[in-house]
């Protein structure tokens, strides 16, 4: 599944006339499953360490996952804040934390990817795959 995400992202960025490389990417969850803080084997990582070696500027919210215990992820890790969505290119919803506030991600990010189906019914503001 992490390849057919990173493809499809691809795909909306070259829509988009941009490309993975350089492009700002917020990554909207870390862990395996919402409400939980464990990212061990989960897919989100993975997809991370794609679009990294793709060149993408990955930052990464998951108000679950613990800084100190997340490893190589914790300089990618920000506070879920409207300017996080805002200075992203895109916003990849991968994991259903309820902490991610649909309004504010649909009224804010530039372009959205929702692997979660968590957005559907909202309008957005930028473009939405």
């Amino acid at each position: 599944m992490p390849e057919y995400v990173v493809g499809r992202l691809m795909r909306l960025l070259n829509d988009q006339s941009r490309s993975v490389k350089g492009s700002r990417i917020l990554l909207l969850g870390l862990a395996y499953k919402a409400g939980t803080g464990d990212w061990r084997e989960s897919p989100s990582a993975e997809i991370a360490n794609q679009l990294m070696s793709l060149g993408a500027l990955v930052s990464i919210c998951d108000p679950h996952v613990d800084a100190s215990r997340s490893g190589s992820y914790a300089p990618l890790l920000v506070q879920f804040s409207r300017e996080a969505v805002r200075k992203s290119d895109v916003v990849v919803l991968l994991v259903g934390h309820p902490e991610f506030d649909p309004e504010l991600i649909a009224s804010t990010a530039p372009l959205v990817f929702d692997s979660r189906n968590v957005l559907r019914g909202f309008d957005f503001h930028g473009d939405r795959l």
